[in-house]
């Protein structure tokens, strides 16, 4: 299997690329929103968009790099920090290169109704067995960062109602091509659950068979390639 390792260039290339792909699709939230990556796969390096500054206009040189010790210190970083220790925690795990953090309200309107993303079509099954859906936890004094960690588990994607959506990967492509295709997933669906009408869906070893093809890091950080026409860093604004 191809490791796609990262240069420090190709993360912050990739991140800019993948914040305005989101943002194109309405999924950019400068507030909560976050996209998180390691600059280099053996150091304590992350990189992650800056907070307040809208996601289609992102530059490099506002792109926020840190340690974890910078994080936990009293050092100013003009980022979402609860949102990127959430991250972290998903980070600090082997294989996991990149944590995309968007309010996206598909994904968001599914969780709420506890229901999965089911295999209607061939795209959807990317997600088969490969994501949770889970209830929000609005209590105070408890570790978030754990409890996100463990709710995703090795899957693609974790729909949290009432609240976002959380992708991951191996590096920044294939999380941000989680993000969309799950967004864009659970917005049919959940049209097709609207017609109220009985439907059929795809075998589960079929199901298995295509997320077997088109799930992996490979398959996301190829649909990533597109998007890089979709952000047009030419002719930023």
């Amino acid at each position: 299997m191809t490791e796609f390792v990262q240069t420090p260039t190709d993360v912050r290339t990739d991140l800019i690329i993948a914040l305005r792909a989101l943002a194109a699709y309405e999924l950019g939230d400068p507030i909560s929103g976050v996209i998180t990556a390691r600059v280099e796969e053996d150091a304590n390096a992350y990189v992650c968009n800056p907070v307040g500054v809208p996601w289609e206009i992102v530059e490099e040189h506002d792109l926020v790099e840190f340690t974890i010790q910078a994080l936990e210190s009293d050092t100013l970083l003009p980022i979402n920090r609860e949102a990127v220790r959430n991250n972290l925690g998903l980070l600090r795990r082997d294989g996991i290169g990149a944590v995309t953090h968007v309010h996206a309200s598909s994904a968001i309107l599914l969780a709420t109704t506890g229901r999965h993303l089911e295999p209607f079509r061939q795209e959807a099954c990317v997600f088969f067995e490969d994501h949770h859906i889970i209830p929000d936890r609005f209590e105070l004094g408890f570790d978030r960062t754990s409890w996100l960690a463990e709710q995703i588990g090795d899957a693609k994607a974790l729909a949290i109602a009432n609240h976002g959506l959380i992708t991951q990967g191996r590096s920044i492509p294939d999380a941000t091509a989680w993000a969309l295709f799950f967004e864009d997933m659970a917005e049919q669906f959940l049209r097709l659950l609207s017609l109220r009408l009985p439907y059929s869906l795809i075998p589960d070893d079929a199901a298995r068979s295509f997320r077997a093809s088109n799930g992996t890091a490979e398959a996301g950080w190829l649909h990533f390639q597109s998007l890089a026409d979709l952000a047009d860093l030419s002719t930023a604004p």
